[in-house]
C-alpha cells in the first residue's frame, strides 16, 4: 500500500501492476485513496472510522472524477463524520433520490426553460435519446462508457448529425449539473462531467447549395404551379406556404423568421419588416426594409382567404392550419418544417434534388455578391454578427439604406430570372 504525494500527473500515469490491484494512499489528503486494478481501472475511495469500525467507501473512478473533486469529496465525508453522520448512508440516500431522468427533468425546467430557445428541442432529445439508456441510474453513476453507448446506440441506426445534437445537449446539461451544490457545498448531481475528454461522434461538412439561376427559375414555377406525380394527379402547396417561401427567396432571412413571423412586426408606413431579438438568431433586432415586391407579399398573406374565423384574431402572419385542444386555430404560427414539406412535394419529381428552403438564404447572399454588392452590405441584410469588437459593438449604423437598395437590386435580378421559360417542368 503505497502512499504518496497524488498529481493530475501520476494519476494519470499510473500502471496496472500484473495479476494484483494496488492502492495508492493520497500523503496530502488523509484518508483517500486511489485504486489501480490490474486491469487498469482506477478507483477513489474513502478509509473512515465509525466508532470501533474502519469503513471503506468508493466515491467514483478516475477520470470522471477528478484528483480536486476526489480531495473534496474526502472533506466532505470527513464533515458529516464530524456531525455524527454515516458517510455511505448519506451517499446511498443521495443516489437512491436523483435518478438521471429527475436529473434532466429539473434541467429542462429550472435552466433550459429560461435560458435557450431550444429547450423543446433538447427536451425531446433527451427523451429519446438518453433517458432510454441511462435514466434509470444515479446521476453520479454515469461515466463516460455510458455516454459512449448512447452515441453508440444512434450510430447503429445510422444516426450521425443528430448524434452531434445529442451530445451537445447531454454535455450541456451535466456542465450544468456539475456547477449544482447543496447548502453544504456538496455537489447534488455529479462531481464532474462524463463528457469530458469525450468529442463530437461525427464529423460535420458545411452545407453548400447554391442556386444557378436555371434551378431558381424552375423552384418558383413549381411554387407557384406545382407539379404533377407519375399518375397524373396534382401536387401542390397551400397559397400560404407559397407566399413563405417566395419571401424567403426575395429577402434571404431565415425559414423560422419568415414563418413566425407577426402582423406587429411589420412597420407598413416605413415599409420595414422589424424582427425582435428574441426571434433572432444572434439575439439582435433587425431591421429589414422591404422593397416593393416584398411588401406585397406580406400584404397579400394577410388576404389569403382561409376557413378560420379566428384568422382576423390571430397575430401571425402566417397561422397555422393545425389545432388541437390547447392550440386552437390562429394561436400558433406554421412550422419551419411545413414548408421544408411544402417544397419537398413539389420537387419530387423534378430534376432538381437536394433543395432546402434554408439554402435560398445562401442563394440570395451569392447572387448579390454577383450584382456587386459589398459583403458587409450582405451580412447586414442577413443579420450576420460582425467580426470584430469595434464593428460588433460601436459601430450603430445599421446599413438600412444600403440593405433596401441590395434589396431592391436583388429584387429586380430575381424578377428577371423568374419572367424566363422554366425547365424541367
Amino acid at each position: 500500500m503505497p502512499k504518496m504525494r497524488l498529481t493530475d500527473r501520476n494519476v494519470a500515469s499510473l500502471k496496472p501492476t500484473e495479476g494484483r490491484q494496488v492502492d495508492y494512499w493520497d500523503t496530502v489528503q488523509e484518508g483517500l485513496c486511489l485504486r489501480v486494478s490490474y486491469g487498469g481501472k482506477k478507483t477513489w475511495s474513502i478509509r473512515y472510522s465509525v466508532g470501533k469500525l474502519r469503513k471503506r467507501l468508493k466515491i467514483g473512478t478516475y477520470p470522471t472524477l477528478s484528483l480536486a473533486d476526489a480531495r473534496q469529496e474526502v472533506k466532505l465525508a470527513l464533515a458529516d463524520i464530524f456531525r455524527g453522520d454515516n458517510p455511505a448512508i448519506k451517499r446511498s440516500r443521495v443516489k437512491e433520490q436523483i435518478s438521471v431522468k429527475e436529473m434532466a427533468e429539473t434541467y429542462i425546467e429550472e435552466y433550459a426553460k429560461k435560458k435557450k430557445r431550444s429547450w423543446a428541442k433538447d427536451e425531446a432529445m433527451i427523451k429519446r435519446d438518453v433517458l432510454p439508456v441511462i435514466g434509470n441510474l444515479g446521476s453520479k453513476q454515469v461515466e463516460q462508457g455510458h455516454i459512449k453507448k448512447i452515441l453508440k446506440r444512434m450510430d447503429d441506426r445510422g444516426v450521425t448529425t443528430q448524434a452531434n445534437r445529442v451530445f451537445e445537449v447531454v454535455r450541456g446539461m451535466f456542465n450544468w449539473a456539475a456547477g449544482e451544490t447543496d447548502d453544504s457545498g456538496r455537489k447534488i448531481y455529479i462531481n464532474t462531467n462524463p463528457c469530458t475528454g469525450l468529442k463530437k461522434p461525427h464529423k460535420e461538412k458545411v452545407r453548400e447549395r447554391n442556386l444557378k439561376t436555371d434551378e431558381i427559375t424552375t423552384i418558383w414555377y413549381k411554387i407557384e404551379n406545382g407539379d404533377t406525380d407519375p399518375d397524373d394527379r396534382p401536387v401542390t402547396m397551400t397559397e400560404q406556404t407559397q407566399t413563405a417561401l417566395k419571401l424567403l427567396l426575395f429577402l434571404g432571412q431565415r425559414v423560422g423568421e419568415i414563418a413566425h413571423s407577426e402582423k406587429k412586426e411589420i412597420d407598413w408606413v416605413e415599409s420595414v419588416w422589424i424582427i425582435p431579438g428574441t426571434r433572432t438568431k444572434n439575439g439582435r433586432s433587425h431591421r429589414v426594409p422591404l422593397p416593393p415586391a416584398a411588401l406585397a407579399l406580406f400584404k397579400r398573406a394577410l388576404k389569403i382567404p382561409t376557413e378560420w374565423k379566428t384568422q382576423c384574431q390571430t397575430p401571425y402572419i402566417f397561422p397555422s392550419p393545425v389545432s388541437n385542444y390547447d392550440n386552437p386555430l390562429g394561436t400558433k404560427p406554421i412550422s419551419k418544417t411545413s414548408l421544408n414539406h411544402g417544397l419537398s412535394r413539389v420537387l419530387q419529381f423534378s430534376n432538381i434534388e437536394d433543395v432546402r428552403p434554408h439554402d435560398f438564404r445562401e442563394t440570395v447572399a451569392t447572387q448579390m455578391a454577383a450584382l456587386g454588392v459589398p459583403e458587409v452590405h450582405i451580412g447586414a441584410v442577413l443579420n450576420h454578427v460582425r467580426g470584430n469588437v469595434t464593428s460588433a459593438h460601436y459601430i450603430q449604423h445599421c446599413y438600412e439604406l444600403e440593405k433596401l437598395a441590395a434589396l431592391k437590386k436583388w429584387e429586380k435580378k430575381l424578377m428577371q430570372i423568374t419572367a424566363r421559360k422554366a425547365h424541367n417542368v
